[in-house]
């Protein structure tokens, strides 16, 4: 069976070897050797071809630079590994400046990063521009930083159209140990002395996780931690005891990608019309995949748009307090987003942060359909939806979970099922921030009465802002009411019952 390849790409018949740049497995560092064949190809419109072997890097990999953006195809055969060693933590192992209407490919290659106890890297393909950029067949491993990261730089100012398939990313089991603090540790210490000497081995800085908490690590001087970063990677800090289990912290997101910096006439950065097709991401330590916007000033033009993950791919976690997925729009938006037959799951049981986490400012369609969702871990958000309502439509179905997951659509058919706690009598929930324009039905029943669960004791019909009870079978034990314009749901049963609540909007005026 072919595989779809969306895009062409017209090249000589032969391609360069890196070898015939002298590349070399055997060589301590080969990063001039593959720029010059990368450099080769580009002036003669023939594709780069790397050969079976592990090719040590210490510098970038530049497929196309800030200044001269070029299109490149980079083809590895099978064997061919880029085993990435940079000198300190600033240097990628792989930068794509793609050129305008030109396409990039990358195909068939693996890069590894802090292999064998080395400690130093940052992102192991970084993209800056393009259009049309595509990767196939990719696989990256234990990235210091993010392993797939996409920013649109100061003089690149846009990714379009970009393609991922096949893209696998693997993060370093994460080592745990039972670690002893001379006196424990508070919420406010930058320096700590570590009684029985647990990763000071490693190569700063590095990230720890203790309890809910991560920790860089700036210096490190025998068995003394100092300039430690307290609440790292958007956790809070904490005091802890003697005794901890310590867990190193490998890495950040699987795939990363972002807008941000100070919008200029010259600077317009977006990201627009991305694809992940049967990709994986496994033991993510803090997100699977990360859209974050954070560009201040500018139009609604500098956004991320368009995104469908799709075609099995999983997005995978292990222990930690982040959500696996997390679009994060601060002033400008994020927009278009769609998961569609995607696996999202903890694979630990430890991992306390929601499925899917969205905050900020949304616009477009948000949609999750035939999805499952896993998490077994201790925190409230796990396996769930958190903030789906912040885009004006959303679509959320065929969700299977193994903790609660909203159901709920901005156009016809598609209920929202809300499982409250135990309303004692007089106990209150607000449910739903009415809108005007939209229509909904909703449903009430006492999961208390009967085996079936199948007497609803009460039924409203809401316009606008307006509620209409038209049905009530238990006469005043349950209401529904608009409350500051809230749904709200009140159970004024003279004993404890556990409601459940549907609401399926009809219609709204998607104009208003």
């Amino acid at each position: 069976m072919s595989r779809y390849r969306p895009f062409a790409y017209p090249v000589k018949a032969f391609g360069v070897n890196i070898k015939e740049f002298q590349a070399n497995p055997n060589l301590a560092d080969n990063t001039n050797q593959i720029n010059a064949a990368i450099l080769e190809a580009i002036s003669s419109g023939r594709k780069v071809i790397g050969p079976p072997g592990v090719y040590t890097t210490t510098g970038t990999i530049n497929l196309g630079t800030a200044a001269t953006p070029a299109a490149v195809w980079f083809e590895g055969t099978p064997g061919f590994v880029i085993d990435h060693r940079p000198p300190n933590d600033t240097t990628d192992a792989v930068v794509v400046a793609g050129l305008d209407a030109g396409r990039t490919i990358v195909n068939g290659v693996h890069i590894k990063g802090m292999q064998g106890g080395y400690g130093y890297g940052r992102d192991l393909i970084r993209v800056s521009k393009g259009d049309y950029p595509c990767f196939y067949d990719v696989s990256l491993t234990n990235p210091k930083r993010d392993a797939f990261h996409v920013r649109p730089t100061a003089s690149n100012q846009w990714v379009e159209n970009m393609w991922l398939e096949h893209v696998k990313v693997q993060f370093a089991s994460k080592t745990s140990t039972t670690i002893n603090f001379a006196g424990g540790i508070s919420s406010s210490d930058t320096s700590v002395t570590v009684a029985n000497g647990a990763f000071t081995t490693a190569v700063a800085p590095f990230n720890i996780l203790i309890e809910n908490e991560v920790i860089t690590v700036g210096v490190v001087a025998g068995n003394v931690f100092s300039s430690l970063t307290r609440g790292a990677e958007g956790t809070t800090a904490a005091a802890h005891a003697d005794g901890v289990t310590v867990a190193s912290f490998i890495g950040r997101d699987g795939f990363h990608f972002e807008v941000q910096g100070a919008w200029t006439s010259s600077y317009k950065p977006f990201i627009n019309q991305v694809t992940l097709n049967n990709c994986e991401t496994r033991s993510s330590t803090r997100h699977a995949l990360m859209l974050l916007n954070t560009i201040t000033g500018g139009t609604n033009a500098n956004k991320l748009s368009c995104f469908t993950i799709t075609g099995d791919t999983e997005l995978a976690g292990e222990k930690g307090p982040h959500a696996l997925v997390r679009l994060q729009a601060d002033t400008q938006p994020i927009e278009n987003i769609s998961f569609d037959g995607c696996a999202i799951e903890n694979t630990n049981a430890e991992r306390t942060g929601a499925g899917i986490e969205v905050t900020g400012n949304c616009s477009g369609m948000f949609r999750v359909e035939n999805t499952v969702i896993f998490g077994t871990g201790a925190g409230t958000g796990v396996a769930s939806i958190l903030g789906h309502d912040n885009f004006p439509h959303y679509y959320v179905r065929n969700i299977n979970g193994s903790a609660y997951a909203p159901l709920y659509s901005s156009h016809t058919g598609i209920s929202k099922k809300v499982r409250t706690a135990a309303l004692a009598q007089n106990a209150t929930e607000d449910v739903h921030t009415l809108i005007d324009g939209e229509w909904l039905e909703v449903l009430v029943t006492d999961q208390n009465n009967g085996s079936n669960n199948k007497t609803w004791f009460a039924r409203a019909t809401v316009i606008g802002r307006q509620v209409m009870v038209s049905a009530s079978n238990f006469n005043l034990n349950v209401t529904i009411t608009e409350v500051s314009g809230q749904l709200r749901i009140t159970n004024t049963h003279a004993t404890t019952k556990a409601l459940e609540v549907f609401i399926m909007r009809v219609h709204k005026d998607t104009g208003a």
